[in-house]
């Protein structure tokens, strides 16, 4: 029994020593982060030159967003900018409703459809290609279908913030719509392992190799996006955004990185198994190795899971044995390591603009995030496939399987394999 205490007291020491560093880190992020937000006045700044931008949106199979992503994005009080939305071979009614879209707006939406998907390539990334092609524009704001602005001013904001910083690439991170009770419970911890790894202090620093960018908005510089190759260079990437964000840094040019609050947000999966299903498709093309994911895996099962299951183990000893002194000191621990795990949480979900008391429920969040980090690190040792979309992705060997619309009820499908 000595030697269990001995264990309890190192094991607890380590949890809460993580989670006081951890909450020191982030109320070092929301002392230091940059907040891009609407301002009181709509007026654009005069003395900067303000360059044409072209948006360019990929869209497969969004007839839920796409509408409120469109009207948004044409409601922008800049005053040089072009619209292109890309269809990307959409089984539902996405391009219908382009259509209509097209058909009652001005000249600045253009829309594009793709019916097949171009050798080696992954769908999103030739998406994006296709819509460069077509744009003119001296900057390039990539966004994703599923993000509608909040505000008219989204367009004169960041592009004004790229140009007074004199950066060459700006990702700007969204705010989530977590309105469903699962959404608060399972997407800030995924967040959290997702972050770990890209704090916003060293991406913004051009000394260190850390780089990041969030795909639902990323404007950049045509000269910029030219220079690192374009998504000519990731077509087979599954996280285009971060080795895009990679090879700015790579070629001595500047990333940055901001949140917003009021600009634009985002939702990201419509249910629990395609959240499942997505994080774990981000997770691993972000973590990109098997090491990192298991370490990963480890962090979150030790210092976020296993506080409250020894917890737990030691709250039904100390009720249910017949030693209760044996057992008190251990729940004394474990509470103190779980207590230091929620007061980083509350900070932490405060941060993501998430009230609370959701903090408590943060433990079920780190098991619904293990099971995204497994599957993830099973696609990264090439055991399991990636299928996002109608499209079946195999990472090591860099194959494609169009599942076609005629051919999802039938049994025939095209292997795509990466050109040389």
């Amino acid at each position: 029994m000595e030697r269990l205490m001995a264990v309890s007291y190192w094991a607890t020491g380590m949890v809460v020593a993580y989670w006081v560093i951890s909450y020191l880190l982030v109320w070092v992020v929301l002392k230091r982060r940059v907040v891009l937000s609407p301002t009181l006045s709509s007026d654009i700044n005069q003395s900067l030159s303000l360059p044409k931008i072209s948006v360019i949106v990929a869209a497969k199979d969004e007839e839920t967003n796409i509408e409120a992503c469109v009207l948004s994005m044409l409601d922008q009080d800049y005053p040089d900018y072009e619209l292109i939305v890309i269809d990307d071979r959409s089984a539902d009614r996405t391009p219908e409703i382009l259509q209509q879209l097209a058909d009652n707006s001005s000249e600045r939406l253009k829309v594009i459809r793709i019916d097949e998907l171009k050798e080696g390539w992954f769908g999103k990334n030739n998406a994006m290609r296709e819509g460069v092609k077509k744009s003119s524009g001296d900057w390039l704001c990539f966004i994703d279908a599923d993000c509608w602005q909040t505000s008219k001013q989204t367009l004169s904001i960041t592009i004004q913030e790229a140009l007074a910083t004199q950066t060459d690439f700006l990702s700007v991170t969204p705010v989530l719509n977590m309105e469903r009770t699962w959404e608060k419970i399972v997407e800030p911890a995924c967040v959290l392992a997702l972050m770990t790894w890209h704090h916003p202090e060293l991406v913004n620093n051009p000394r260190r190799k850390t780089a990041y960018a969030n795909g639902h908005f990323m404007l950049m510089s045509r000269n910029c996006y030219e220079t690192i190759g374009g998504h000519s260079r990731v077509k087979n990437e599954m996280n285009e955004d971060i080795m895009l964000a990679e090879h700015t840094k790579e070629a001595g040019l500047r990333l940055r990185m901001t949140d917003n609050v009021g600009l634009f947000r985002s939702r990201m999966y419509p249910d629990i198994s395609a959240a499942r299903n997505g994080w774990s498709r981000i997770l691993c093309g972000s973590l990109r190795s098997a090491p990192k994911l298991a370490l990963t895996i480890f962090v979150v099962l030790f210092y976020v899971v296993l506080p409250w299951l020894y917890l737990t183990v030691s709250l039904a000893g100390s009720l249910l044995s017949n030693h209760p002194a044996v057992w008190n000191p251990h729940v004394l621990l474990w509470g103190g390591a779980c207590l230091t795990q929620i007061a980083f949480s509350q900070l932490y979900y405060s941060l993501l603009g998430v009230k609370r008391a959701w903090a408590i429920t943060f433990p079920i969040g780190g098991l619904f995030a293990l099971t995204a980090l497994s599957s993830a690190f099973l696609r990264r040792l090439g055991l399991v496939n990636t299928t996002w979309r109608g499209t079946t992705y195999c990472l090591h060997q860099r194959v494609e399987t169009e599942l076609s619309a005629n051919k999802i009820s039938g049994a025939s499908t095209t292997t795509l394999k990466e050109a040389s």
